[in-house]
């Protein structure tokens, strides 16, 4: 089940989205992609970020690793994204109910 840590972080459940409880599933997660959200996560023990990069060059939204260049992703938008974002050869959205958000910026 995808776990959010720590509480609070940074707007309330009515912000977010979902009733007090509910899970934060992987369409709500591209939502707030959309809204321009920065999500932090963990998965495997390893930390991810994805956000909106504003570049429609490289692709409006990114993927990675923390402190690893090479694996950064590009899509040019949230269902580009749903299809084809990986994490070490798995889709995002068929592990997304064992990632942990840490964060919603």
């Amino acid at each position: 089940m995808t776990k959010i840590l720590g509480g609070s972080i940074g707007m309330d459940d009515r912000y977010r989205g979902r009733k007090r409880g509910e899970k934060y599933n992987f369409d709500l997660f591209l939502t707030h992609l959309q809204m321009g959200h920065d999500i932090e996560f963990s998965y495997k023990g390893e930390q991810y970020a994805a956000c909106r990069s504003g570049s429609d060059e490289e692709g409006r939204y990114v993927l990675y690793r923390f402190y690893d260049d090479a694996s950064v992703q590009h899509f040019k938008n949230v269902e580009f994204l749903r299809e084809n974002a990986v994490i070490n050869g798995e889709k995002l959205e068929g592990i997304w109910e064992v990632v942990e958000v840490d964060k919603i910026f």
